[in-house]
């Protein structure tokens, strides 16, 4: 649905022509004689807004997207929020810099809105503000996200949002564009749903004081560290006092400071982390440690009382709030939290606490990382790196039938360009340097995920096209054996500390795409849609891949756990070459003292080799040692590394990649295999792996599947949907 011809993007462009960092207040006046029972209002902005009717907030959006001709805007009813008389409605506006990766930015920032209902529109009317309070080049929060938010309340107006505010004084929007332009184009619907936007309330953990410095020109992490305040009983002596507050896991959301009784002259820094030591103390390193991490930022507050909320997104389990100063001021913290509204029907639960322990944390993993998007993490970038989005949608299949973010990923992956036919390796992406082709076979491995765990071949029909170009730049770099080369042009991934440059040519990224080839060729099946590449490539790579495992060559690489697990998967292998690459993979699995081989990630293809062949009580104890050493340490979220204490702050310590104990659980402990598309078949073998009493729910397209098992009593029940089969 377009918007009406009188609604238009609003803004103000700056007079130094620097636009990255600005953030604008918006407000726009109206009366009512009645207020309807419901008021549609449709609101997008460049790049991230936070919308106000009457002083209460009501919504932060909007999607990201990529300029690729079209841009989402969110729909709201705004009218509980309305009244007789007088009503405002007020926006508060920040355009991200251009090397955001979650979301790059246009040249100019922008606002658009209508309620045509109630003959609302973002027009010349409109009032804009740009406060002198803001900071606009700071520190940035990490070279992949915004700058931190430093904020000088006493030079940003108070209670801005309400209706009595006075804003005689402000200009009018003196740019306006229409609302259907470049780099815009089509304005369109949202296509995830929106988050709640609860207020998390956290708990006091420590307090502490010491004296410390006033100045506050320094980046908070570091001046932090610089002081290294001992956290102990609290006395008088000190002007810096600091409070740890816990939010019980790491989420991802705006942070809200209400404060009272302020003098004036009171900083205050909020020190944003997901760790904690044994002692109980936050743990923060310096951004130069951290691998150029510094979430943080730096509120100065004006005298009386107010309140400020940060309009970045942050992921964070504990805030540090540290006030210089010496005062009697009063602060409450609480974090909106931004997060996709899963409803997870999966239910799973054991006699073993300690695995129902490890399905929660990575409950708590997907809700963290997933917004408008699948995210890796919620801490350093907020990304749609699609490797990792690959393994957080096989284990959503395992809690909800939802594939929302799934073909909203799919789609947006598929708009992304190279010039040889690759995909980026997130989306929405500008950067030339996001490019990895392995992540492009993940992205065609996912349409055929969708149609596997749907039965339905949307993503395919809408694909193909983009899904030949993907198998085609691969297909270019064969030589006669039928195998692709090495491209110079690019780094494949693979895994973290796979170092593939010493193979003799890529063999991980060879059995890769022989999968991809034979799922693509199965979707051309299913679809009646045939793609426009080589169809004899998968046969050709397969015959010389098979030939290759039975050379010393292919014996030796079959002692690397990564290929020998896809040599398994692709059913490359001869009966004695299976046992040797499974006996590779056990003692891979089997270390549980910092562990070095295949990463959290790739793990679970590891897991999956194991399965295959009967050895899945093995998975379930590396499980027990490897997730159930994070339970140990406190983590209540699945890190990106096998974390210790050592790696606090420099990884994700909640990351998409690492959760997939779910879809592990339901396969081997409650026992049940997807057999065939779309759910219409399963396979029943539970697997006791130690594990006396399990029961759960299963979500498929036909409904729940229900398990309750008692290996001692000997009962294994199951009721399934009508719909599905059973089979040997």
């Amino acid at each position: 649905m377009q918007f009406s011809s009188q609604a238009r993007w609003v803004w103000q462009p700056d007079s130094k022509f620097k636009e990255a960092g600005r953030r604008l207040f918006f407000r726009k006046n109206f009366d009512l004689y009645r207020v309807p029972d419901k008021v549609a209002l449709r609101i997008t902005a460049d790049s991230r807004y936070m919308l106000y009717v009457n002083g209460k907030f009501v919504s932060y959006g909007s999607e990201r997207s990529d300029y690729k001709g079209s841009w989402p805007c969110d729909t709201v009813d705004i009218a509980p929020f309305l009244q007789c008389g007088r009503n405002v409605l007020a926006a508060r506006v920040i355009h991200l810099a251009p090397d955001v990766f979650c979301q790059p930015a246009a040249h100019y920032g922008g606002l658009l809105f209508e309620a045509p209902e109630i003959g609302i529109y973002s027009d010349s009317d409109v009032k804009v503000y740009e406060p002198a309070g803001f900071l606009r080049e700071s520190f940035k929060m990490s070279c992949q996200y915004a700058d931190q938010e430093h904020a000088d309340l006493k030079n940003i107006p108070a209670k801005w949002q309400e209706t009595d505010f006075d804003d005689s004084a402000w200009p009018t929007a003196d740019y306006l564009r229409t609302s259907e332009t470049e780099p815009y184009g089509r304005i369109v619907d949202r296509e995830s749903p929106m988050p709640d936007f609860a207020l998390i309330s956290p708990q006091e953990t420590l307090r502490t004081v010491w004296l410390g410095a006033d100045v506050t020109g320094e980046e908070p992490i570091t001046l932090y560290c610089k002081e290294n305040p001992s956290w102990q009983q609290p006395d008088e002596a000190g002007n810096v006092s600091a409070v740890m507050y816990d939010f019980g896991r790491t989420r991802l959301g705006t942070i809200l400071m209400e404060y009272e009784n302020a003098s004036g002259q009171e900083t205050v820094d909020l020190l944003y982390t997901e760790a904690k030591l044994a002692s109980g103390e936050p743990f923060l390193r310096t951004p130069a440690d951290a691998g150029m991490v510094a979430t943080a930022s730096r509120i100065k507050l004006a005298s009386g009382c107010g309140s400020h909320e940060l309009d970045m997104p942050a992921g964070l389990r504990f805030l540090v709030a540290v006030i210089r100063g010496k005062s009697q001021v009063r602060t409450k913290f609480y974090l909106r939290n931004i997060a996709y509204p899963w409803q997870f029907t999966g239910k799973f639960h054991s006699s073993e606490p300690l695995l129902n322990d490890l399905y929660e944390m990575s409950l708590n993993t997907q809700l963290a990382c997933a917004s408008d998007t699948y995210t890796d993490c919620p801490w350093r970038e907020q990304v749609q790196w699609w490797g990792d989005a690959r393994i957080q949608a096989i284990n959503t299949f395992a809690l909800t039938t939802d594939v929302t973010l799934l073909r909203r990923g799919i789609r947006m992956l598929g708009e992304t360009e190279s010039s040889f036919g690759l995909t980026h390796a997130f989306a929405p992406a500008t950067r030339w340097n996001t490019m990895i082709p392995d992540f492009s076979l993940c992205w065609v491995l996912t349409i055929y995920d969708d149609y596997f765990q749907t039965g339905e071949t949307i993503s395919f029909t809408r694909q193909y096209q983009r899904a030949a170009q993907v198998l085609n730049y691969f297909l270019d770099l064969r030589d006669d054996s039928g195998a692709f080369q090495k491209d110079s042009r690019y780094w494949n991934f693979y895994d973290w500390g796979f170092d593939h440059t010493k193979e003799p040519f890529p063999i991980l990224g060879n059995m890769i795409l022989l999968h991809t080839l034979e799922k693509v060729e199965i979707l051309e099946k299913a679809s009646g849609i045939t793609a426009d590449f080589d169809h004899t490539a998968a046969g050709k790579l397969r015959w010389y891949l098979r030939r290759y495992f039975q050379s010393g060559a292919g014996r030796k690489a079959l002692a690397e756990p990564r290929s020998a697990a896809y040599a398994i998967l692709d059913d490359l292998l001869e009966k004695k070459d299976i046992d040797f690459a499974l006996d590779t993979i056990s003692r891979e699995i089997a270390v549980s003292e910092n562990p070095t081989g295949a990463s959290p990630y790739f793990i679970y293809y590891l897991f999956e080799a194991l399965k295959k062949y009967g050895r899945a009580a093995e998975v379930i104890n590396c499980i027990r040692k490897r997730w159930g050493f994070w339970h140990d340490l406190g983590l209540t979220t699945t890190p990106e590394s096998w974390a210790t204490e050592e790696k606090y702050g420099k990884t994700s310590l909640c990351h998409a990649w690492s959760a997939h104990i779910p879809a592990h659980f339901r396969d081997i402990l409650l026992g049940v295999t997807q057999t065939a598309p779309g759910w219409k078949e399963i396979r029943f073998a539970p697997v006791y792996a130690g594990v006396n009493a399990v029961s759960g729910l299963i979500p498929t397209p036909w409904g729940n599947i229900s398990v309750e098992i008692d290996h001692a009593a000997g009962k294994k029940n199951i009721s399934l949907p009508q719909g599905i089969t059973m089979v040997d």
